[in-house]
């Protein structure tokens, strides 16, 4: 259980992503490029992922436990 709200955090703030096949998980390590100007990208990036959301009414896969 801490294990998945760790991971799920993780997902959360970007770091890392899951691959999920019919028989395994694969948590994989994002690279994040450093630097006043990756950090502006992200934000931006960020702010039209949740803008494309609340548009689409579509839910966050991180909160779905059948993603894990």
């Amino acid at each position: 259980m801490r294990l998945e709200l760790a991971l799920k955090r993780l997902v959360k703030d970007g770091f890392v992503e899951f691959d999920v096949l019919p028989d395994k998980v694969f948590v994989r390590l994002k690279v994040i490029p450093s630097g006043p100007d990756a950090r502006k990208k992200q934000k931006k990036a960020k702010e039209g992922q949740e803008r494309e959301r609340a548009e689409n009414g579509h839910k966050d896969q991180s909160d779905d436990y059948s993603y894990m």
